[in-house]
């Protein structure tokens, strides 16, 4: 068994210093199966409740009543709150680079070890997610991670608590690279293992 985190780039120097207002992120195929109904109700609470937050959703869109949902939020504050569409490179890089908070609240029942976990951690992005697959694992002792039904609640008074507690959400950032570098040193030994196993057949 190989962890998927040796296939993640490492990210770049995390900036204490994160720029002003805070971004919250979702990036992923716009789906309901894949959480873009909870996170964009998420970040409407909150922006309710913090006005100078932004908001960036990344992801291609295939399903019209979730572009409906999209499109309302966004046109709430064009300026805060931006779909970006599809983003791969260099474009899906900066966007890691923009986001603080990562919001993944995915009901999808086949999740592994989803890539754009790892890449948010590798970049210092503190993911909230909720518990498929092999995700609690991938954040484990980051209590980042809740049920479905406490998803938006949780999440909610973690990103209030970051807000009043700028260092509280630094120290998050770096747990979360820390968290990353953890798990690819561990993918990098098993696939290390794998490879004298096979030499020595």
């Amino acid at each position: 068994v190989l962890n998927n985190a040796s296939l993640v780039q490492k990210g770049t120097d995390i900036t204490l210093d994160k720029r002003k207002p805070l971004t919250v992120g979702f990036l992923g195929n716009l789906t309901r199966e894949k959480g873009v109904i909870e996170a964009l109700a998420t970040m409407r609470t909150i922006s309710e409740l913090h006005s100078d937050l932004s908001f960036l959703i990344a992801g291609p869109l295939v399903d019209a009543e979730v572009s409906e949902s999209l499109d309302a939020f966004v046109s709430c504050d064009p300026v805060r709150r931006k779909h970006l569409g599809l983003v791969t490179g260099t474009e899906k890089q900066a966007f890691y680079q923009d986001v603080d908070i990562l919001l993944f609240p995915t009901k999808y029942k086949n999740e592994a070890q989803p890539l754009t976990i790892y890449e948010g951690l590798a970049n210092g992005c503190v993911v909230l997610a909720t518990p498929f697959g092999g995700i609690p694992e991938q954040l484990a002792g980051l209590n980042t991670c809740f049920e479905s039904e406490d998803y938006l609640s949780k999440s909610v008074e973690l990103i209030r608590e970051w807000i009043d507690q700028p260092e509280k959400l630094n120290a998050a950032q770096i747990a979360a690279r820390d968290q990353f570098e953890r798990h690819r040193k561990v993918s990098e030994k098993q696939l290390s293992e794998l490879e004298d196993a096979l030499c020595s057949q």
